[in-house]
């Protein structure tokens, strides 16, 4: 067993399943790998246009099977409006967040068994913009995330009497 050092690629922010990559996406980084240089995508491998088809966080090595040229997951984009204080601090585009429910009971007293008051509504999905002009002001937040398709749905319906809060995983 030999000692390699080779330029593969690694990720400079988190990447969510169906973000399509970009230049500013990547980061050759040398390494030096025993023998598993054959899991991780070479430097000299063009990356740009293909799809990420599973998580990939910041400074991670990009392994070979988390990217598509032809994924077969179908995102939707979806606005969502958020309270300014239901979200992280320095929250950015291509950050991945998990999107919990927060029923507001006090707006429909004549249904009290409308099930739980809080709900984990989506897990690692991408955020792919945010319209933070209300940021400053203490007012809402569109974001802009990237759904599976088959979730939609429920988030649409999640929307009237909810709010919502957004949890980014340490380091995102």
């Amino acid at each position: 067993m030999s000692d390699r050092t080779i330029e593969v690629w690694s990720a400079k922010n988190d990447l969510a399943p169906g973000m399509v990559i970009s230049a500013a996406d990547l980061s050759p980084t040398r390494v030096r790998l025993v023998t598993s240089a054959d899991r991780y995508l070479d430097s000299d491998a063009n990356l740009i246009g293909t799809t990420v088809v599973r998580s990939i966080g910041a400074n991670e090595l990009i392994p070979a099977y988390s990217l598509a040229s032809e994924p077969d997951v179908k995102l939707r984009r979806v606005p969502l409006s958020v309270s300014s204080t239901d979200i992280p601090a320095r929250l950015t585009s291509g950050s991945i967040v998990d999107i919990y429910r927060v029923r507001d009971q006090i707006s429909d007293p004549l249904r009290p068994n409308i099930g739980p008051s809080s709900k984990l509504l989506l897990r690692e999905v991408a955020i792919e913009s945010i319209d933070g002009g209300a940021r400053e002001i203490g007012g809402s937040i569109t974001l802009t995330l990237l759904v599976p398709e088959l979730q939609v749905q429920t988030v649409i319906e999640s929307i009237s009497g909810s709010r919502f809060i957004v949890v980014r995983k340490q380091g995102s």
